[in-house]
């Protein structure tokens, strides 16, 4: 059996399915809680551009996953 740990709030996850109670996020993993707070950090810093570039949401996405993971 894994044992699979969120990498932002270090707690582990128990009875582990991704997709169901744990995401992965580029090679990060997120568990539910955290994810919801780093979708919301993601679209606030998107919206707030004026206009959406592809590159642009991959670097926001980029940053903001290695600032909630430190």
């Amino acid at each position: 059996m894994q044992s699979i740990i969120c990498d932002s709030c270090n707690k582990p996850v128990r009875d582990a399915m991704r997709d169901v109670n744990y995401v992965t996020v580029l090679d990060k993993t997120l568990c539910l809680s955290c994810k919801d707070g780093f979708e919301r950090r993601v679209a606030s810093t998107m919206f707030s551009r004026k206009k959406y570039a592809f590159l642009d949401h991959k670097k926001v996405l980029s940053d903001t996953l290695h600032k909630v993971c430190k």
